[in-house]
C-alpha cells in the first residue's frame, strides 16, 4: 500500500466508522473508562493492515501491540480500542 492509498482509507474510515457506530473515534474515547491503546483513525488502520499482513494469532497480536490479550477477537479491539 502506497501512501496515496493511506490517505484515501484515511478519508473514508471516520464517515463510515461513524455509520456503524453513531459517533466518532474520539466520542467513543471520551466514554471509555480506560486510557484507550488506538487514539485515532490512522492508529486503527495501522493496526488492522499490521494484523491482516501478519496473521498473527489474537495472543500474539495481543502481545506485540500490548493490548489486552483477553480480548477475542479484532472487532472488539476497534470498538474498544
Amino acid at each position: 500500500m502506497n501512501q496515496k492509498q493511506f490517505a484515501k482509507l484515511l478519508d473514508l474510515l471516520p464517515q463510515t466508522y461513524e455509520q456503524i457506530y453513531g459517533q466518532s473515534v474520539e466520542q467513543r474515547q471520551a466514554e471509555c473508562p480506560e486510557q484507550p491503546t488506538l487514539r485515532s483513525y490512522e492508529e486503527l488502520i495501522l493496526f488492522n493492515l499490521f494484523f491482516l499482513k501478519s496473521a498473527f494469532s489474537f495472543d500474539l497480536l495481543a502481545f506485540t501491540t500490548d493490548i489486552d490479550d483477553s480480548t477475542p477477537n479484532p472487532i472488539k479491539i476497534l470498538v474498544y480500542w
